[in-house]
């Protein structure tokens, strides 16, 4: 299963993700009565932040748009520890000063001298 999880991982790092905050559809509320206090407004600003940063993550785990928040939650960090390793792997062959000869390769090209 592990084996698994990392190919779909492997898979979903290579595609593109929309990140755009104006993309993410915001859903539709009814009959919901507005407040004007202070407090209430920015309690309730915060808690669209939250909302609207928890959508744009969820399209970007791979699977996270079929999952609770909390299951989201928990495969970002699953995925984001996978990344950490990705990143890990090929850090030798970009200190080496040239960049990879594999195109699909998911890291940038960094040279340390600049």
């Amino acid at each position: 299963m592990d084996a698994m999880k990392e190919m779909q991982y492997a898979i979903a790092a290579m595609q593109p993700v929309d990140i755009d905050p104006a993309t993410v559809p915001k859903p539709n509320r009814r009959n919901v009565r507005v407040s004007d206090d202070p407090q209430t407004v920015v309690a309730r600003r915060r808690r669209e932040r939250i909302s609207e940063k928890i959508r744009i993550l969820k399209r970007m785990v791979p699977g996270g748009a079929k999952m609770d928040t909390a299951s989201m939650l928990d495969e970002a960090i699953r995925y984001t520890k996978f990344l950490k390793r990705q990143v890990r792997l090929l850090q030798p062959h970009t200190q080496l000063g040239a960049p990879m000869s594999d195109p699909s390769c998911l890291c940038y090209y960094h040279n340390s001298d600049t």
